[in-house]
């Protein structure tokens, strides 16, 4: 989760302008953590979650977390 965290904020940053997503693979609690380990670092105001679905939690398989955002633009 930690490493999912770094290269977010390595590689683009976050409009927070817009909804954060998160979604687990039937894993609550490991989303929940995520989710509090995401907002030790970044302004979390308004975020979604939801469980991820089955064509894509078969390859991910159980306790992935995912995080889906749009990138904040220098417009």
């Amino acid at each position: 989760m930690a490493k999912l965290i770094e290269m977010i904020d390595s590689q683009c940053a976050p409009d927070y302008s817009k909804t954060i997503h998160f979604a687990h693979s039937c894993d609550e609690k490991a989303l929940s953590d995520f989710i509090v380990l995401f907002e030790k670092t970044h302004k979390l105001s308004d975020y979604e979650s939801y469980t991820i679905g089955s064509v894509v939690g078969t390859h991910a398989g159980p306790g992935a977390v995912a995080i889906a955002f749009f990138e904040k633009t220098n417009q």
